[in-house]
């Protein structure tokens, strides 16, 4: 995906009370850690995480896509310019708490500096990506479809 594009992050909660969210972290410059609860009851929960406002130190980059849905920024990296290009991880934990284990990972492909056009769409569990000159792009789609498929996986567990 472009910088200052936004990524949409479909997550399953079914039978969960609450996941924590990290992206980044790691050798990443940046991070952003948030507590995440289904407030509708669907087992389901959209995250959107805004490129152009990552870096912010204030949590705006990482919203839920339904209102009923909770959200809480724990932390983010204030950075002194914008997000910069290249992976960053995301990883999903079971639970709320402090010590909790990884139950999913995927990640998330930053390019470019947003000049050109890029969209990103998401029908139920999947995401494409498709660059400007109409070809698919398969790193943010790739990885948020993997990063349902294992928390789907998790669940079953």
């Amino acid at each position: 995906m472009e910088q200052g594009e936004t990524a949409t992050i479909n997550l399953s909660l079914s039978g969960l009370d609450g996941i924590t969210v990290l992206v980044g972290g790691g050798q990443a410059a940046y991070e952003l850690n948030a507590t995440v609860t289904d407030g509708s009851g669907d087992g389901r929960v959209v995250l959107l995480f805004d490129t152009s406002k990552a870096g912010s130190g204030d949590g705006a980059a990482l919203t839920t896509k339904a209102d009923a849905d909770s959200l809480t920024v724990k932390n983010e990296t204030k950075l002194d310019g914008s997000l910069g290009t290249g992976m960053y991880g995301i990883t999903v934990y079971n639970g709320t708490s402090e010590n909790v284990s990884a139950i999913a990972h995927g990640g998330l492909n930053v390019q470019g500096d947003g000049t050109t056009d890029g969209t990103t769409t998401t029908t139920g569990d999947t995401t494409t990506m498709t660059e400007s000159d109409g070809q698919p792009g398969f790193g943010v789609g790739l990885a948020v479809a993997a990063l349902a498929g294992v928390a789907l996986l998790a669940r079953r567990r």
